[in-house]
C-alpha cells in the first residue's frame, strides 16, 4: 500500500493544477466569448448606417461614370468628324 500513497502525493498536486487549467481555460472561453458577441452587437448596429453610406457612395459612382463615358463619346464623336473625309468642306 505504501506505493500506491506515493503515487497520490505525486498525481493530486498534478490533477489540481491540471484542473486549474481547465478552470482558467473555461473561463477564458467565457471571457472571449462575451467579447465577440459584444463586438457582432456593435457590427449590427453599425450595419443599416454602411449600407445607406455605401448605397450613396454607389450612386455617386455611378454618375461619375455615366459622366464619364458621356465625354469619350462625345470626344470620339467629335474626333471622327474632324477625320471623316466623306464631309470635306470643298
Amino acid at each position: 500500500m505504501p506505493a500506491v500513497g506515493g503515487y497520490l502525493k505525486y498525481f493530486c498536486p498534478q490533477v489540481k493544477k491540471l484542473q486549474d487549467r481547465v478552470d482558467k481555460s473555461q473561463k477564458d472561453v467565457e471571457n472571449t466569448k462575451d467579447k465577440y458577441e459584444e463586438a457582432l452587437a456593435v457590427l449590427h448596429k453599425y450595419n443599416s448606417t454602411y449600407v445607406d453610406d455605401m448605397t450613396e457612395v454607389f450612386g455617386k459612382t455611378q454618375d461619375f461614370e455615366e459622366k464619364r463615358l458621356r465625354f469619350f463619346k462625345d470626344i470620339l464623336i467629335a474626333v471622327h468628324g474632324c477625320l471623316d473625309i466623306s464631309r470635306s468642306n470643298e
